[in-house]
């Protein structure tokens, strides 16, 4: 078994990016927490589009600092194409430029019981915004994601929504994406309002905010404007929490061993 408190093992953890200055806050937010919990470790950050340092920054960085195994993570939700070919094609550029270096590419998040967890905790909190008398078996749960030309990815938006509808209780659950993927979110939203539900939770599965969740949140006021009968709540995208840094330790655990 790896001693996972090994300086030795270097980590870099690569987020997707963002043109909202809040989203990358955010991302720098959950790394100060990751690297709380790997105090005795090199940790460096960056990104994959938008912002800076980039992945070729951050990576290189952990040679520079000294680093002899390194284990890249995406600072992702899901297995799609940045974390499936991307990342991965990153890695091995950097194997064959330092081939006395060990490189090894971690998974993204994926569906676990910490992030169920996490969007439950979100939905909840936005509940308490709520009129008095509405029960969860009146209340319609859309999960909103990216969206992704990868089925995989899109199937574990669909697979959180319906966890977090039998979990939680809810009268029924809807998936749309934002992007474009179909079901596309306007037309499940537009829809949604002829169910017969008397509350519409609206949870964004986003890491952090964005151009796209902030696209959400407006598409959602503008239909409570529509529909005034029917209560929309905005439940908060997942954002940086204990047990999604668990999941990430999780993750670099288990790329290191096969290092």
């Amino acid at each position: 078994m790896q001693d996972f408190e090994n300086p030795d093992y270097t980590v870099c953890l690569v987020g997707h990016g963002t043109r909202d200055q809040a989203g990358i806050n955010e991302f720098w937010a959950l790394s100060s927490k990751f690297k709380e919990r790997n105090p005795n470790r090199i940790v460096e950050c960056g990104f994959l589009e938008y912002a800076e340092p980039d992945i070729d920054k951050a990576i290189s960085n952990c040679v520079r600092r000294g680093a002899k195994s390194i284990v890249v993570v995406p600072g992702l939700l899901t297995q799609a194409r940045h974390a499936k070919k991307d990342i991965p094609e990153k890695v091995i550029e950097f194997s064959k430029k330092y081939p006395s270096l060990n490189f090894k590419c971690g998974g993204p998040l994926g569906f676990h019981p910490n992030i169920i967890k996490v969007c439950a905790k979100r939905i909840e909190s936005a509940e308490t915004h709520s009129k008095p008398g509405i029960k969860r078996n009146e209340t319609l749960l859309l999960t909103v994601g990216r969206g992704s030309s990868d089925p995989e990815a899109n199937s574990v938006a669909d697979k959180t929504s319906q966890s977090l509808y039998e979990i939680m209780g809810f009268g029924g659950s809807e998936t749309g994406f934002i992007g474009t993927s179909e079901p596309l979110f306007e037309d499940v939203l537009e829809t949604s309002v002829g169910l017969g539900f008397k509350r519409i939770i609206i949870f964004p599965y986003f890491l952090f905010t964005g151009v796209l969740v902030k696209k959400i949140f407006s598409m959602t006021d503008n239909t409570q404007k529509k529909y005034p009968e029917i209560e929309f709540l905005k439940a908060q995208y997942l954002n940086h929490d204990e047990l999604i840094i668990d999941v990430f330790m999780e993750r670099v655990q288990e790329a290191q061993a096969n290092i």
